[in-house]
């Protein structure tokens, strides 16, 4: 099996790109660029416009939502050494359903493209998915990866990577979603998109 190493994290600030968090405060906290693994999996069926030639669809939404949140504040639960730095429990976050969108669309983008990439095909960044959605938010986060076949697998590999860890330990966001979308063809490939969010309300 083929691998490559191309799993980024990154977030942005509505004024252009500062790294791995995007606030809506003015303050902001910095993350670099982490790599993973990236393998081959199976394929879906497409969910927009019937070009089922480039993209396939979601896995399955509700098994995802409840794996995640389980994956994820499984991790958040624990003291979790990320780098060289260590960062202490924190609390849960709970799944949004327009999060979950602005992934969605962001992983189809990616694997229409076949690109990994914060950036989206018309320049966006995730505050400005998120904020299509309707979703009013104060801080947010992104961590995209490619090649994983499960929940569990991806998971692990951003654990293993300091800024995608950072991000998933960060105690300011309550609320995330993830989805992914299969490219089709002979060697189709899975682009995953999680967000973390905190809603300024």
């Amino acid at each position: 099996m083929n691998r490559r190493i191309t799993v980024l994290t990154a977030a942005v600030a509505l004024a252009g790109l500062v790294g791995c968090q995007t606030n809506n405060d003015d303050s902001s906290n910095s993350v670099g660029l982490d790599q993973g693994s990236r393998s081959q999996n199976g394929v879906l069926t497409d969910p927009g416009d019937g070009n089922t030639s480039t993209i396939g669809g979601s896995i399955d939404s509700a098994v995802t939502e409840e794996r995640f949140i389980a994956l994820v504040n499984d991790v958040r639960s624990t003291a979790q050494i990320c780098g060289d730095a260590e960062f202490p429990a924190v609390g849960p976050v709970v799944w949004s359903e327009r999060i979950e969108a602005a992934a969605l669309k962001h992983s189809a983008d990616m694997a229409s493209r076949d690109v990994l990439s914060h950036t989206g095909s018309t320049g966006s960044d995730v505050g400005t998915r998120l904020t299509a959605e309707g979703y009013r938010w104060r801080t947010a986060a992104e961590n995209i990866a490619s090649g994983y076949s499960t929940p569990e697998g991806v998971v692990q590999g951003w654990l293993a990577s300091e800024g995608h860890c950072i991000t998933m330990m960060n105690s300011s966001y309550t609320e995330m979603a993830v989805s992914s979308i299969d490219t089709i063809g002979e060697n189709p490939l899975r682009y995953w998109t999680q967000v973390f969010a905190r809603p300024n309300r």
